[in-house]
């Protein structure tokens, strides 16, 4: 019982999360919404850390690698959403 609370619970905030995009993209357009959905998560995660006092050391090196990931991990496909939702 407790496996389908959770889903139904995850499949609401990421839904929601799509019906939300297509009634904000006449207004604001997809790379607004892309924009803001990286930064307000940035926010978040910056948030989280700083509350739980996470410290993590990245060395020089493994930079390029942390920008691959946040560039096509994250912002590719947060960008990519919006147009495809002002689509259907």
């Amino acid at each position: 019982m407790r496996d389908h609370l959770l889903f139904v619970a995850l499949s609401f905030v990421w839904g929601t999360s799509f019906i939300l995009m297509k009634w904000a993209n006449p207004c604001f357009g997809p790379l607004s919404i892309a924009a803001s959905r990286l930064l307000f998560g940035g926010a978040l995660v910056l948030g989280i850390g700083m509350m739980v006092g996470a410290r993590i050391k990245i060395g020089k090196k493994d930079w390029p690698y942390v920008i691959a990931i946040a560039v096509f991990g994250a912002g590719l496909p947060f960008s990519l959403q919006p147009f495809l939702i002002a689509s259907i």
